[in-house]
């Protein structure tokens, strides 16, 4: 806070939820292993709003509908 409090601009950088499309504040772990620190690529994490965060992998099919739709319109 005392950082904020002097600076002259606070610039905020947010992903897009790969699941709805809103602003994520959240990396999802895609991956089972249970060790704290995972180096990975873009397959290992996404990014993620907290509703969707919240969902977990039942979110999962609403991208993978979400990218069919998609696909169709191409």
């Amino acid at each position: 806070p005392a950082l904020l409090a002097t600076a002259e601009f606070v610039t905020k950088v947010h992903a897009v939820c790969v699941c709805c499309g809103e602003l994520a504040a959240y990396s999802y772990r895609l991956s089972a292993s249970e060790s704290q620190v995972l180096l990975g690529e873009a397959e290992a994490y996404e990014a993620r709003c907290r509703p969707c965060f919240l969902a977990g992998p039942t979110a999962r099919p609403l991208i993978e509908a979400a990218r069919a739709a998609v696909a169709r319109t191409l």
